[in-house]
């Protein structure tokens, strides 16, 4: 809450430890997508190299994917053709336009909007729409908790680290 997004010199850092806590990359890389960062700042060399399949991909689900940096889409291509990767089949085609709409619509927002659901949920929107703004199926789909009860966890193993500490 109140923290700005990592930026300039601090990006190849995220990376760096992006790729140390990949094994809990569901934990973390969830909150600091849905908050606004540039999935593509993350898909430095290193990345697309060295990062687990389901976390490029659930990265990848995050930009249009057939606009990427043409050094990101050359590694791609290298590691589909060399069988080494397996991505999901949808991003060999064109992203739908319900896709680019969300991309362009969630562009538009500043990202302290986006880091809490309650100011998408009060968008006069339906219901599915603020899901899909949330990206809930996409979340879904990398068997990813909700945001929410992610938060809920953690605040309970704060007030339990607190509670043991006293």
């Amino acid at each position: 809450k109140g923290y700005t997004l990592p930026s300039g010199c601090h990006l190849a850092d995220i990376a760096k430890y992006g790729l140390l806590a990949e094994h809990q990359y569901k934990q973390w890389l969830p909150h600091l997508l849905l908050a606004g960062f540039n999935p593509v700042d993350l898909l430095c060399e290193t990345w697309l190299n060295t990062a687990s399949d389901n976390m490029l991909n659930f990265t990848l689900e995050f930009t249009n994917w057939k606009r990427l940096p043409s050094f990101v889409g050359q590694i791609l291509f290298c590691h589909r053709a060399n069988s080494t990767r397996t991505r999901e089949k949808y991003f060999d085609d064109i992203p739908s336009l319900a896709h680019l709409s969300r991309l362009k619509i969630r562009s538009t927002l500043k990202s302290e909007y986006l880091r809490f659901d309650k100011f998408i949920r009060q968008l006069p929107l339906p219901a599915c729409l603020h899901d899909f703004l949330l990206y809930k199926e996409v979340l879904k789909l990398y068997d990813i908790p909700e945001i929410s009860e992610i938060r809920e966890e953690m605040q309970t193993e704060n007030d339990y680290i607190e509670y043991s500490e006293d």
